[in-house]
């Protein structure tokens, strides 16, 4: 049976891909206050209250907490991740939770997230289901310890295969137990109940109107997220900042390989770094097969089996056999045989040496970097040696040159490890993360000849200039975000996949942001953009008639020949019609009409009278004829 190793390679691949995303699940609790402040629009819908409910919903903080949650169950229905959700509600009226403990409503147990689970959360932002006669608000005290309790019975049962569970509150009360130094302490042990178990806790906190989230108040001491502590951002009700911000956190940061980097060719002194892919093009989902006549949507596995075509029997793995074919022979080999040409060695990095920053060049970027950060699962202190190695590598600008092998069947590549410094906004949040990318250098048959390009000519300084005023208004002073310009196409496919879902109608018209702003562009730098045309259409025209200039002649031919011959008998007929010099220069200039010769007659007759016209545009042939005429006719 004939058998290519890449067809192997790349269902290795595939595996890996799978194992990557049932083994790095994530499991995300939501808990939103229910106070009666979080009832309340933003300040600036109080008084515009009556025309949004016309029109659209008011910015209520805990429609869009709920519109938050909807949004990443959403996410994870669409990529297809084997993920949990889980909603809580607390200071509610009604309550239901595994301890029976008020104030405190379950209304989603963290579980796979389905399609009802989703449009109950839409109709609960919407405001379709009253939430005030279905759940209800409350502003007496009660232990949040409680709701930590309640979160922890839900996601200390999940497995193994879970790597992070996490609770996110969206809150506005900074200080839900200002006066019961009891229950603010029971709250804070609890806390680290959690943290010992692997739970983090998150806060995205909301702005009153009338007040500003303290976040050192009480949350600084619950937060277990030490990059939060330190950026911490508060939002206002509005939605669609809030949405962003929940689901900016929620991205999981699932690790693509965990390896021991080995500072030398022995095991002396390794530690251990987890891999990440900070970004990389979003592409459509493949599809999937899907039972659709059972209650509920399950979906298919795909299961291949070998039949021999003999037999027809079924072949277990035992009976396949593996051969390549070398001089003209089929050489067999056994499964052990295969496995262990695929073995290239032991997976993880190697440094080799270090090599100055400027040696890196641009285009040795070939493909996505991995994003490389110290793991202290395996190996103790790997923080401290991993924060040593960074921070020299920063202040002596150096590159390290590793080895690296990312799978035992993988052939071993070069990298270089470039240092990244963290990088914060503004507002101190974070922009780049400290730690170091890891870039794969390109192999000599890569690095081809750049081709042979004709001596490119500069655009003249005062064509630059205008140029410079057209670009200079039309840049975005904070630099490119890819977030702010999503793809249409996905776009218009996720919004057709979850219209599907939750069996809504498709929208008739759709945002494409990466149009550009026709009007705005017109209003800025419309004028100059005229201005700019103009000069280039002058330019044009020069190179046209420069062109014209320039003849080739064929090869000639006894045909070819007899041709010229008859159009040369031609040409002198006319030409002794014609003034010598074609169109009359000077009559047109005494005319007033100059600018109506064209390029070519202006340098014929400035030529012949032994002027220079190289490099001149029409506009300056215009000025050289004038002054010509003005000194042959003074009067």
């Amino acid at each position: 049976m004939d058998n290519e190793f890449e067809e192997e390679e790349f269902e290795e691949t595939q595996d890996l891909n799978i194992k990557i995303n049932s083994t790095n699940r994530d499991a995300v609790f939501f808990a939103i206050d229910c106070s009666e402040s979080m009832l309340k629009p933003d300040s600036s819908d109080i008084d515009n209250v009556e025309s949004d409910r016309e029109n659209k919903d008011p910015n209520i903080p805990l429609r869009s907490a709920i519109r938050a949650a909807s949004e990443v169950c959403l996410r994870k229905i669409i990529d297809r991740t084997q993920d949990y959700v889980g909603v809580l509600f607390y200071n509610t009226k009604e309550h239901k939770n595994k301890s029976d403990a008020a104030h405190i409503y379950v209304l989603h147990d963290v579980d796979f997230p389905d399609v009802n689970r989703i449009r109950e959360l839409s109709e609960l932002a919407s405001g379709e289901i009253n939430f005030d006669e279905r759940i209800g608000s409350s502003n007496e005290e009660f232990p949040l310890a409680n709701v930590f309790m309640a979160c922890r019975e839900s996601l200390a049962q999940l497995s193994p295969s879970f790597k992070t569970k996490r609770i996110f509150f969206i809150t506005d009360q900074d200080q839900p137990h200002k006066k019961n130094r009891y229950l603010r302490s029971a709250a804070i042990t609890r806390t680290h109940d959690l943290a010992e178990i692997g739970i983090e806790v998150n806060l995205f906190s909301i702005n009153r109107p009338d007040k500003q989230f303290n976040f050192n108040a009480f949350w600084s001491e619950i937060v277990s997220d030490e990059d939060l502590k330190k950026n911490h951002v508060n939002t206002s009700g509005d939605i669609e900042v809030l949405v962003q911000h929940v689901m900016t956190k929620e991205a999981p940061r699932r690790s693509i390989f965990s390896l021991p980097f080995r500072l030398g060719p022995d095991d002396t002194l390794t530690f251990g770094v987890k891999g990440y892919v900070l970004c990389i093009e979003k592409k459509k989902p493949t599809h999937q097969w899907a039972y659709m006549k059972s209650e509920a949507i399950k979906l298919a596995k795909s299961k291949s089996t070998y039949i021999c075509a003999d037999t027809a029997q079924r072949l277990l793995s035992a009976d396949i056999k593996y051969y390549y074919e070398f001089g003209g022979e089929k050489i067999v080999f056994t499964n052990d045989e295969i496995n262990e040409l695929k073995k290239f060695g032991e997976m993880g990095i190697t440094l080799l040496g270090f090599k100055p920053y400027n040696r890196f060049k641009f285009h040795y970027h070939i493909e996505h970097p991995y994003f490389i950060y110290p793991d202290e699962e395996k190996y103790e202190g790997s923080t401290r040696t991993f924060a040593a190695l960074h921070q020299k590598m920063l202040e002596l600008e150096k590159i390290a040159i590793c080895q690296v092998r990312l799978r035992k069947t993988s052939v071993s590549r070069i990298s270089a490890l470039v240092a990244q410094k963290e990088e914060l906004d503004e507002y101190g949040a974070q922009i780049h993360p400290p730690g170091i990318q890891m870039y794969f250098l390109p192999y000599a048959e890569d690095l081809r000849p750049l081709p042979e390009w004709s001596e490119l000519t500069s655009a003249p300084s005062d064509l630059a200039q205008i140029m410079e005023e057209v670009i200079t208004p039309l840049t975005i002073k904070s630099g490119f975000s890819p977030d702010k310009f999503k793809s249409p196409a996905l776009k218009r496919f996720y919004d057709v996949l979850q219209c599907i879902a939750l069996d809504k109608e498709l929208p008739e018209t759709y945002t494409d942001s990466t149009v550009p702003k026709v009007n705005a562009i017109r209003k800025r730098v419309g004028k100059k953009f005229l201005e700019f045309n103009k000069r280039v259409i002058l330019d044009a025209e020069e190179i046209k008639a420069n062109r014209q200039d320039i003849v080739h002649e064929p090869k000639p031919t006894k045909a070819r020949a007899q041709r010229k011959a008859t159009t040369d008998t031609a040409a002198k007929s006319k030409t002794k019609a014609a003034p010598e010099d074609g169109v009359d220069v000077e009559a047109l200039w005494k005319d007033g009409r100059a600018e109506k010769a064209k390029v070519a007659d202006i340098k014929a007759y400035l030529t012949k009278i032994g002027r220079t016209v190289t490099g001149k545009r029409k506009a300056e042939l215009l000025e050289e004829l004038d002054s010509v005429m003005k000194e042959k006719y003074p009067d």
